[in-house]
């Protein structure tokens, strides 16, 4: 465009629409920059307040569930948030719910039955 092209001529080598570029093209020319404009996107569904109340309760409680987070703080808020907003806001702040592996705990007699199992199995590539 500085160079004499035109918007369209632009935008079909870059791909993009040619509204993108002359959008583009004005804001450069308004404010020397192609940063996005504070305010514009879509807005949270959850605001700052409820992240904090959210990353609060899975700090104090590592071993929750998104889903016992989303019971503890939706009567405090007075609004429901979705689990999947916790887990995302969760993932934001670099948490989880860190949750231990569950297994059915085994007695003695399964833990020897086992090992006997795996010891006449275990050299599955040696010649029978």
């Amino acid at each position: 465009m500085e160079a004499g092209c035109s918007a369209r001529r632009v935008a079909h080598q870059l791909g993009s629409p040619d509204c993108v570029v002359r959008s583009c093209w004005d804001q450069w020319i308004q404010e020397i920059s192609f940063t996005r404009r504070p305010g514009s996107g879509c807005p949270r569904p959850t605001s700052r307040r409820e992240v904090r109340h959210v990353v609060r309760n899975a700090r104090v409680q590592p071993t929750a569930s998104s889903a016992a987070i989303q019971a503890q703080v939706a009567p405090s808020l007075g609004a429901p948030v979705s689990s999947r907003a916790i887990r995302r806001r969760l993932a934001e702040e670099y948490l989880g719910s860190w949750r231990p592996l569950c297994g059915i705990p085994l007695t003695p007699t399964h833990r020897r039955l086992h090992l006997e199992w795996w010891l006449t199995r275990g050299n599955w590539t040696a010649v029978e």
